[in-house]
């Protein structure tokens, strides 16, 4: 699949419409696929969605390091986020 000008709005719409129930099967591959593509390029939208796909819908494997990856890299964005909160650049 090719992603490259695709912007991180459409990857989330991409990767929520492989995981719409009332139009099966549901494609859990290619909702990964454009989650992973939107959370890579510093979506926290697209990171929850990688995080909840891999805790209880991927059906097949064990995720845990690629769940830890992402776990910390929104563990890393929250501080990231709170240091700018605390340290107004005004």
């Amino acid at each position: 699949m090719h992603t490259e000008g695709t912007s991180i709005e459409s990857c989330l719409s991409l990767a929520k419409s492989c995981m719409n129930p009332k139009c099966p099967p549901i494609d859990y591959d290619t909702a990964l696929y454009y989650a992973e593509e939107a959370a890579e390029r510093g979506s926290r939208e697209g990171i929850e969605l990688v995080i909840h796909l891999l805790e209880g819908n991927y059906p097949e494997g064990d995720h845990t390091e690629l769940l830890a990856f992402w776990r910390r890299t929104r563990a890393k964005m929250d501080e990231e986020a709170q240091a700018l909160a605390s340290h107004p650049t005004h």
